[in-house]
């Protein structure tokens, strides 16, 4: 089969299968059965035997709709090509916006200290690292699987810790941190039960969170007080109905400069706040821990 024919019986496949971007993905396939799209080799050569066979499993894969990153094995995020694979949260555009933002609230902080919780792939904290050389960046991750390419996202350019945020603050000396950015599950159940069929693929416990996707933003607004140094920033990624409850539970535990972005979609996607900076206010800030 020649090159210009199995792009098009790939795109065919994929479109059968349900997947919109059937003319990026083909590409895509074609890329990784033989080192190049289809626009990049003669249309008219013949594909080996063994790139056909492996193209034709590649197909045969994605159109159970088993990611295309997985297959890929890396996927580029905010300039940055990750590793990802089963067991670790696909990084996403949308998820840049989060990285924009924290950037813009540590750009007048030298050597911030960032911290990067439920980092999956490492994904924020890395960014954030690409482009604040002088930033020191800590990668917090539970889960084995995820933890396996944050370590290999990291390469020494960020602490990796493995540890369970629902406790992990106690570990944090006070004032510790200039940036918490977290991207958490925030999935309700109901939610979960309609997503788009790849998603099932990924780590549910990287999707779903109890109390109506809420239970990491609850915990973490609260808990991580003592730790942020005064004025440090928090930025949290939400999902789209969420930026009205996120904002006031931040509001309760005494965040200011509390706000919200936009992702590229027009979607809520990434809501901020500060800790206080007056002396007064930060210490009540860091006090009122239950």
């Amino acid at each position: 089969m020649v090159v210009r024919q199995a792009f098009f019986d790939t795109r065919a496949a994929l479109r059968e299968a349900g997947i919109e971007e059937d003319a990026v993905e083909a590409d895509l396939l074609l890329r990784l059965a033989t080192g190049k799209g289809h626009l990049e080799q003669d249309s008219e050569r013949e594909l080996s035997c063994a790139e056909e066979k492996t193209l034709a499993a590649l197909t045969r894969r994605r159109c159970t709709r088993y990611p295309a990153q997985y297959l890929a094995g890396r996927w580029p995020f905010y300039g940055l090509e990750l590793t990802v694979g089963e067991g670790v949260l696909i990084p996403r555009a949308d998820t840049e916006t989060v990285v924009d933002r924290a950037l813009e609230m540590i750009a007048e902080k030298a050597a911030p200290r960032v911290l990067d919780l439920c980092a999956g792939s490492g994904a924020i904290g890395l960014a954030i690292g690409s482009m604040r050389p002088d930033a020191q960046i800590t990668l917090v991750e539970r889960s084995d699987a995820a933890l396996h390419y944050c370590r290999e996202n990291a390469q020494g350019k960020a602490a990796v810790v493995q540890a369970d945020v629902f406790g992990y603050e106690k570990e944090l000396a006070p004032g510790g941190v200039d940036c918490l950015v977290c991207n958490p599950p925030y999935v309700t159940e109901t939610e979960y039960r309609d997503l788009a069929p790849e998603l099932f693929f990924e780590p549910r416990e990287a999707l779903v969170a109890a109390r109506e996707g809420l239970a990491f933003y609850e915990y973490l607004a609260r808990a991580y007080r003592p730790a942020m140094a005064p004025g440090g920033a928090l930025v949290f990624e939400i999902g789209a109905a969420q930026r009205v409850p996120v904002e006031t539970l931040l509001a309760r535990w005494d965040w200011q400069e509390i706000g919200c972005v936009r992702d590229l979609g027009g979607n809520d996607r990434c809501v901020f706040a500060r800790a206080p900076k007056d002396a007064a206010e930060y210490a009540r800030f860091c006090a009122d821990v239950p």
